[in-house]
């Protein structure tokens, strides 16, 4: 593949590289801990991608979300008075927000780092067994001037690590002075935020800054209880992407032990010889090499038995892999695959008696495009390559050379997503 490049904001080319640095600190008691349940705290602020990070962490390793948020709104719904008999509709998001500021105003004296941990210690009583990522410091504006929040808390915290020990707390981390930094990379990478210029901007500007400060009131005893103990473990988010953030905590979790049950956003490209996959740049693009002929005869297949066996084999092999990497380069020479110009009547058949997966329609992209950690504003170079592509919806992308058949592409993308569903279930 050619130099794949995108335009920076000086204007001069960069090349494409998945090999971004996150830095990462992890404190020197900071380990999965051989308890039951398993809990971790998770903090991260304003520009932080916290809400991305705790879904990829729940689908990939299967963690269970705790969100005070959703304590508290409980618990309002004992306080708030009942609706009308009138009326059978909720509340307005708007009075639900009114409602919750004035039930933590009217009630400091209940509410206290000791109900708090109270009310966690019931939820993770639920189910032992389980291993909780808990949101201590929910997305709503009433709960960020909460006063019990900023409360000294060694003693609280420590009755509780006492009761239910906490392996570590991961701390997204924006230092203050570069809060707008974040915003800008947040902007650059998703396009979440968007420039306009003006007096618009620093507006924005001036409340990201009012939001990092509180959270950084709020926060500090919290996150000093951590680090005095040595269960700190801080990724610095600033200038990361997304996609390599993820990455980096990801790979921050198998360090520590924790072991996914499927990768999230997996990329696979097939190739079907020599002459397909041996331009790849593998450490470049961050991609495992995957000899479809060795992973089938090592997981007890039989070459000649067919595709979907061995794409089921194959779909187990990644799985396993979910700890080293997200995306692959599948050689399948060897494997004695049908033409990827063809598919067997038999195959068609068999394919057409399935239920229906959710995929997307059949298009042609470059391999760039799916590979997280890609900058919005990445541009091909005259000399990249494009492939077909399919992408289920849950973000499984599939990518075949541009002459294989859309029947080839769409069997072996819904044997792979089905089996790998299976895989997660088993």
């Amino acid at each position: 593949m050619g130099c794949s490049c995108f335009k920076s904001a000086s204007n001069k080319s960069t090349a494409f590289d998945r090999r971004r640095r996150v830095s990462a600190r992890i404190g020197v008691s900071a380990r999965r801990l051989d308890t039951h349940p398993v809990i971790v705290f998770v903090f991260g602020g304003p520009g932080s991608r916290k809400g991305m990070i705790v879904d990829s962490i729940v689908s990939s390793f299967g963690f269970v979300h705790v969100n005070i948020g959703e304590i508290f709104n409980k618990e309002l719904e004992r306080f708030r008075p009942p609706p009308p008999t009138t009326s059978s509709l909720p509340a307005p998001r708007g009075d639900a927000m009114r409602d919750l500021r004035a039930m933590l105003d009217g009630n400091a004296d209940r509410f206290t780092m000791y109900w708090l941990t109270n009310a966690l210690t019931s939820r993770v009583r639920e189910d032992t067994n389980a291993t909780y990522l808990v949101d201590i410091i929910p997305n709503l504006k009433p709960m960020m001037r909460a006063k019990f929040l900023t409360e000294e808390c060694s003693n609280v915290m420590g009755e509780f690590h006492a009761k239910f020990p906490i392996s570590f707390a991961l701390n997204l981390a924006v230092p203050s002075d570069r809060i707008l930094q974040a915003k800008d990379m947040l902007s650059s990478s998703s396009g979440a935020m968007q420039e306009t210029g003006g007096r618009g901007d620093e507006a924005d500007a001036s409340k990201l800054e009012r939001r990092a400060g509180l959270y950084d009131q709020i926060t500090r005893n919290l996150l000093g209880y951590f680090e005095t103990n040595g269960m700190l473990v801080t990724v610095d988010v600033t200038g990361g992407l997304s996609g390599v953030i993820w990455q980096k905590v990801h790979q921050l979790l198998c360090d520590l032990e924790f072991h996914p049950l499927h990768s999230v956003g997996t990329v696979i490209l097939f190739e079907f010889d020599q002459s397909d996959w041996s331009h790849f740049d593998l450490e470049k693009y961050a991609m495992e090499l995957v000899p479809l002929e060795e992973v089938v005869v090592n997981g007890g297949g039989n070459l000649d038995g067919g595709l979907e066996p061995q794409l089921r084999i194959l779909s187990r092999y990644i799985d396993s892999r979910a700890n080293h990497a997200d995306a692959f380069v599948v050689r399948s020479e060897g494997s004695r695959l049908p033409s990827k110009t063809s598919l067997s009547s038999t195959s068609m058949t068999s394919l057409s008696r399935k239920p229906p997966l959710m995929f997307t329609d059949i298009g042609e992209d470059y391999l760039e495009n799916y590979l997280q950690g890609r900058p919005k504003d990445y541009v091909p170079s005259g000399g990249d390559r494009k492939y077909k592509s399919i992408s289920s919806m849950d973000n499984e992308v599939y990518l075949f050379p541009l002459g294989s058949s859309d029947a080839f592409c769409r069997y072996i993308a819904y044997v792979m997503a089905t089996s790998r569903a299976e895989n997660a279930f088993a």
